[in-house]
């Protein structure tokens, strides 16, 4: 074994270190008390947990049989470190205390040196703008080993030090202006003496660019730059003349110095210092003050072409200084120097502005103020004035121009005399419009020149220019109903003079022409009923008449024309009632348009008879009132047993037929049955004009003319009894077989799985797949001839079904357009809740989709005052799909009212919270939650909003309206399998018709192998009017796609389509939804994505991915089959921020992807629920995924 080394040997522990050829060795160790023992297999070993300053000895053997010999070493452990010590110190001594340190000693060492003594005298010698030099004495005791530390400091830190021997030193590179702490010590074999310190600033640099500000006659204000500035600077400002006599210190890099003699020469010196007044070199600048401006100056004397100045001296003149006087005129400007006070200006233009400026200068050229005056010469006069032209509120007129004038040098003053006075305007052209003058008025005119300075020439006139007359207005006729034709006319009195007024009139045959001297009135006779006249009124005044104002009247009615001895045309007569009818010969229009035609009824009596032969009808007026309980009861003889409303039926040739005793009602009158086998006489009725008051006919009021009593009619007799006894049995037939109809109804509906709506008759023009194309191109030929008659062929299906609800006076509000009403048999009915009978009502229909036939519910979009309707219904009807194919606004019209809001809002018991918001470049999808406030029920509601179908059109491709309807459809299939989805546009029936049919359609083609648009467009016709609005637009589109699907079965391998075209996307954020859809992060920091396990499941794609680069097509790999998946690119979340990236929306059933995306897929497949990926680079959303 070798010898042992000693490795270390610490407070607490022995490292013992030895080479030996065995595999273990035992360590023994002893402090001559303890001991203690330790066998290794190492070479090395440290002893701890020992005492301070106590010797071991330690034997270190091999093990083995037998043991060997070892070998021992003897050490000491370091002594422990005093703590806890203090000193105290009198005038001649100190006192040092500790405590023991643990662990054995022999006794302590202690060691001490005496300080130098610190400088005296420490001085600062000289300043520099970057450098000081210090002095000092040194010590008394002063060795040649001494040294001396100096310092530099600046808010107690060091900026220089350095060790020197002598008793100076200069410290350079300082910086100018500053404060700096100076410090000195003396050093004795690296004992420092106490601090002596000293503070001193640098020189700041001297100013520079002094500069005249402005200098006045007893002022100069100066500014200058200070390089390097400090905030604690100042400056002093010493200004001498001769001698120092003002002197100030300033803060700020300007002063202005007042007090100054005008015209004087001054010495001004600026120094700049620092806070403790160390001052910089001073920099002097020599400035005059500004002389007095001259006194007084005038003009003398003026001739044409020439003028005379003259100015007093100014104060403090001196008889070294100049004049410079200077004019400038419309050509050219002038200057000259002068000592005199008075100056002669010659060779000027004349009629011309003058400006005269006079200034007074020093010796050195430094100038007063200018005083200045300006002059003129008088203008010529303008030419005659000429009349352009005049209208009754403008006059127009010209004049020539003033002779030898300066253009630009002056202008005209125009004026006219008005009833105030005279009005003054201001021209620079020749010519001027007066404007709101008073019609048919006299006006004198005048125009003068004016130069500068307001010289004004001779003023040239024109006298008694009178103004057109003014048209009346508010023109407005009346035609009286009355027996003679008169039209009264009115209008409002015209603006200005007039002297009378023509009426015109003409009927397109002839015209005639009144006048009248008063105003604002009157009534044209001599005219023809129910005739169009053109009425022209014109205003006469002393200048010309003023225009034509035309308006078209129509002269008032009177009783109809008829022949008295007209006798109507008896078609039928039973037992109780008869028929009549009516040829066009009678309803003439000349005293008026016909409006409604009605039959007097009589018995055979004396009375009637009389009136009869006398042929006097006036006063069968009387009858009309009469009705026929009255008549009845026999309190009169005649009644008016029907009346009809023939103003909106009338033609050449049509005859009108009116029953009398149908039982029917009309206003206040019933049309009751007649006795059998009597005699009845009837006389005909014909109206122009009907007034009603209490439901009768108001004699006073109405316009009527009445025939004679000319046809006769005898009734048969009553019906024997046996048929009597024949129509019972025949009506118990009728019962017993809708008896028998309604229980095999009754077993048919029991065995329904679900409640349907009225189905109706529907046609078919259904076209198999592989014969489409053939039936496309022979549609298509002739500009869409085909298309088009299939269309006019689908105009009236289903208008006559009755619409009895939503023509109710009360729900007439509740309709967008009057010509969208749903159909009773269809119509969606929601819960009575406040007991009115009109609470159930709303503008939407049940449509049959290709899975049920309440698939869908077509509505309007809700107006502001049904939206709370229409979220009732959503609830009721436990929908969970709405779809929206409208913005809320499109060219500048409201075609649907907002039915949602940011955050929660209320309708009725309705509570209606925004979930989400996701806005896409062609629609938007936002998720609700609506809660019924009473049961606290809460549902969701999903709402796909289309925005990119433009109204009465259709969207840029099919395949976009295409993806559109696969994303809804996911969504109803997994939501909406036992409740309606609910399809809105604006009306509800163009672009809602045209969706729901593109959904059948794809069942169609998909599952029969065919296509019916004719018979889809035909069934959803007989639910709602209107659907699928336009024939260009949405129809041909629909064939479109039809033929596209089979184009593309026959072009493309089976069961493929094209990837849609992509959509870009913004920022957006998606509130977390614990019932559908995926968590996607929220705005801020956060980046974690909680798992969240549904059947969706949302992934992140490394890598760059950019849909609109791969535009080729691949086959979807075997391992994608039956997997339908929605890509959806959203917003980036890189360095705690959103970033917008490409958006797109992908299908994938049984289709075509681009590369990047299939090898993505097969890396995540079958990863189960949401994961956050580091490289973010797009979202990828499943939805129904399975495997095959």
């Amino acid at each position: 074994m070798e010898p042992l080394l000693r490795v270390g040997v610490p407070l607490w522990s022995l490292l013992i270190s030895c080479a030996l050829l065995k595999d273990s060795y035992k360590v023994q160790w002893t402090d001559g008390t303890n001991n203690w023992n330790k066998t290794i297999n190492e070479t090395a070993y440290t002893i701890t947990n020992l005492a301070s300053g106590v010797m071991y000895s330690v034997t270190v053997s091999a093990v083995g049989l037998p043991e060997g010999k070892g070998q021992t070493v003897s050490l000491y452990t370091r002594p422990g470190k005093v703590v806890h010590h203090s000193v105290d110190a009198n005038t001649s001594a100190i006192f040092l205390n500790w405590t023991s340190p643990p662990g054995s000693k022999l006794g302590y060492k202690v060691e001490w040196t005496s300080v130098p003594h610190a400088v005296t005298n420490l001085t600062v010698a000289d300043v520099k703008t970057t450098a000081v030099r210090l002095t000092w004495l040194g010590q008394t005791d002063f060795k040649p080993s001494y040294t001396y530390l100096v310092a530099a400091r600046q808010a107690s830190i060091v900026v220089q030090n350095y060790t020197t021997a002598n008793e100076t030193y200069t410290f350079l590179d300082l910086r100018s202006g500053q404060s700096y702490d100076f410090d000195v010590f003396t050093v004795v074999e690296g004992v420092k003496s106490n601090v002596t310190s000293i503070l001193s600033y640098t020189k700041p640099y001297p100013v520079q660019n002094i500069t005249e500000e402005r200098a006045t006659t007893n002022t100069v204000s100066l500014s200058w730059t200070q390089p390097e500035s400090k905030p604690h600077y100042s400056y002093v400002v010493q200004v001498s003349n001769g001698t120092v006599f003002w002197s100030k210190t300033v803060n700020s890099t300007t002063v202005s110095v007042p007090g100054l003699i005008p015209g004087s020469k001054y010495n001004f010196t600026v120094i700049s210092q620092t806070a403790d007044g160390t001052q910089a070199s001073p920099v002097m600048s020599s400035i005059y003050t500004q002389p007095c401006s001259v006194r007084n100056l005038s003009v003398s004397s003026v001739g044409e072409d020439w003028t005379t100045l003259v100015w007093g001296h100014p104060d403090e003149h001196r008889d070294s200084y100049r004049y410079n006087v200077t004019w400038k005129g419309p050509e050219n400007s002038s200057s000259i120097q002068t000592q005199n006070n008075t100056f002669h200006i010659p060779n000027l233009v004349p009629g011309s502005l003058y400006h005269f400026f006079v200034t007074t200068e020093t010796f050195d050229g430094t100038q007063s103020d200018s005083q200045w005056i300006s002059k003129c010469t008088v203008p010529n006069p303008p030419g005659p004035i000429d009349i352009l032209a005049r209208t009754n509120s403008s006059i127009d007129i010209k004049w020539q121009e003033a002779l030898l004038m300066t253009v630009g040098s002056f202008s005209y003053q125009v004026s006219i005399t008005l009833p105030g006075g005279r009005d003054y305007i201001s021209v620079t052209n020749t010519n001027h419009s007066f404007t709101s003058l008073r019609s048919g008025t006299p006006y004198n005119i005048s125009v003068l020149t004016v130069g500068v300075l307001n010289f004004k020439s001779e003023e040239v006139q024109i006298y008694m220019v009178n103004t057109n007359a003014s048209p009346v207005s508010e023109l407005h006729c009346e035609g009286l109903d009355a027996e003679d034709a008169i039209l009264l006319v009115s209008w409002v009195r015209p603006r200005g003079q007039y002297s009378a007024f023509q009426a015109i009139l003409d009927d397109g045959v002839s015209n005639s022409s009144t006048n009248t001297n008063t105003c604002c009135s009157h009534n044209v006779s001599n005219l023809r009923h129910y005739t169009k006249y053109t009425l022209t009124v014109k205003t006469q005044s002393c200048g010309r008449p003023s225009t034509a104002v035309s308006l078209e009247c129509w002269t008032g009615i009177t009783n109809p024309s008829i022949a008295r001895d007209y006798k109507p045309l008896l078609t039928e007569k039973t037992h109780n009632s008869f028929s009549i009818q009516i040829d066009s010969t009678l309803l003439n229009n000349t005293n008026g348009p016909v409006t409604h035609i009605g039959v007097l009824v009589a018995s055979e009596s004396p009375v009637v008879t009389c009136n009869c032969v006398s042929g006097n009808t006036s006063n069968w007026r009387q009858y009309l009132e009469n009705t026929y309980d009255k008549w009845k009861d026999s309190q009169v003889p005649v009644y008016l047993a029907a009346v009809k409303n023939i103003s909106l039926s009338r033609s050449a040739d049509i005859r009108h037929t009116l029953q009398v005793g149908d039982e029917s009602k009309w206003k206040g009158y019933t049309n009751g049955a007649l006795f059998p086998g009597q005699k009845y006489q009837c006389a005909v009725v014909v109206f122009t004009k009907l007034s009603l008051e209490n439901n009768l006919v108001n004699v006073e009021e109405s316009l009527v003319s009445i025939t004679s009593f000319t046809l006769v009619v005898v009734l048969n007799p009553d019906p024997v009894i046996g048929i009597a006894v024949g129509a019972t049995l025949g009506i118990f037939f009728v019962l017993f077989v809708i008896l028998l109809g309604f229980i095999i109804y009754w077993k048919r509906l029991s065995k329904k799985e679900e409640s349907d709506i009225q189905i109706h008759s529907m046609r078919s023009v259904a076209v198999k797949m592989e014969d489409y194309e053939v039936y496309y191109k022979k549609q298509k030929a002739d500009s869409n001839c085909g298309f088009a008659e299939e269309f006019e062929d689908l105009k009236p299906v289903g208008t006559d079904q009755p619409k009895t609800a939503a023509l109710i006076l009360e729900n007439k509000p509740k309709n967008r357009y009057n010509n969208v009403l749903p159909y009773d048999s269809s119509r969606v009915k929601l819960s009575i809740i406040h007991g009115s009978p009109y609470d159930d009502y709303i503008n939407a229909n049940y449509m049959p989709g290709y899975n049920s036939r309440k698939e869908f519910i077509a509505a309007q979009g809700p107006l502001p005052g049904t939206v709370k309707d229409f979220w009732r219904m959503v609830w009721e009807k436990n929908v969970q799909t709405l779809v929206m194919l409208t913005r809320c606004n499109e060219q500048g019209r409201v075609k649907c009212e907002q039915y949602w809001d940011f955050g929660t809002k209320r309708f009725e018991n309705i509570n209606v919270t925004s979930v989400s918001d996701i806005p896409l470049e062609d629609w938007t999808i936002r998720d609700f939650d609506i809660k019924n406030v009473k049961t606290a029920e809460t549902r969701s509601v999903r709402q796909f909003h289309f925005t990119a179908w433009p109204d009465h059109g259709v969207p840029e491709t099919t395949e976009l309206l295409i993806s559109f309807r696969h994303l809804v459809r996911e969504h109803m299939d997994q939501y909406s399998r036992h409740s309606p989805t609910v399809v809105h546009c604006s009306a509800g029936v163009g672009r809602t018709g045209t969706f729901i049919a593109i959904d059948r359609l794809i069942f169609q083609i998909e599952r029969e192998n065919i296509v019916d648009v004719y018979g889809i467009v035909h069934d959803l016709r007989m639910h709602r009017t209107l659907m699928v609005q336009t024939e260009v637009g949405n129809r041909r589109r629909l064939s479109h796609h039809a033929n596209a699907r089979c184009s593309n079965a026959r072009g493309l391998p089976a069961g493929s389509v094209r990837v849609p075209k992509p959509v870009r996307h913004g920022h957006h954020q998606v509130k977390d939804r614990n019932k559908r859809g995926p968590h996607l992060p929220e705005h801020g920091c956060s980046v974690h994505l909680r798992e969240h396990r549904t059947s969706q499941r949302l992934l992140q794609v490394p890598g760059s991915i950019n849909p609109r680069s791969h535009s080729s097509l691949l086959h979807l790999p075997a391992f994608l089959k039956g997997v339908q998946v929605v890509l959806l690119w959203s917003s980036i979340y890189e360095d705690c921020a959103f970033k917008p990236i490409f958006c797109g929306i992908y299908f994938l059933e049984n289709i075509y992807v681009c590369e990047d995306v299939v090898l993505f897929l097969r890396f995540c497949l079958f990863t189960t629920g949401l994961r956050y990926f580091a490289q973010v680079k797009c979202w990828i959303f499943f939805i129904g995924m399975t495997s095959s």
